[in-house]
């Protein structure tokens, strides 16, 4: 074989390796990702059934969420990447919000459940909803 063959198919060769690599670090780096975001969903839903639990038996949201441990939560569910959680009761004590926000790229996303929909304003930043948690970005 020609000395300038074996060095394209050496290049060739080192080619595909490399791009192959990159291939699997970027498949990688997308479940990470998805799988962050799987935990700061099902986690949520886990609270907002831990909240309805509540509402259930006391006829309105708990004041914090630490009034929902131990009895309708062991603890509470640790989220990835997260910023903040905010859990708020509304003025009339029957509404309630839980916004977890969480940094990806250059905005920030904020996961909300909530027992009384988006205000129109909200609407607006609405980006999609995966399992009943609306996905929000920062205004």
């Amino acid at each position: 074989m020609r000395r300038a063959a074996k060095y394209t198919l050496a290049t060739a060769g080192g080619l595909v390796v490399i791009v192959s690599a990159l291939y699997v670090l970027a498949v990688g780096i997308a479940f990470r990702a998805h799988y962050d975001e799987d935990r700061i969903v099902l986690g949520g839903k886990n609270v907002e059934y831990a909240i309805n639990d509540y509402v259930e038996k006391h006829g309105s949201p708990p004041v914090k969420l630490d009034d929902l441990i131990p009895v309708f939560m062991a603890s509470m569910p640790s989220f990835p990447q997260v910023s903040n959680v905010h859990y708020r009761v509304a003025a009339d004590g029957h509404g309630w919000t839980l916004d977890i926000d969480r940094p990806r790229g250059d905005s920030l996303l904020t996961y909300r459940r909530t027992n009384t929909g988006l205000s129109p304003e909200d609407t607006k930043r609405w980006v999609h909803t995966e399992n009943g948690c609306y996905v929000l970005k920062l205004r």
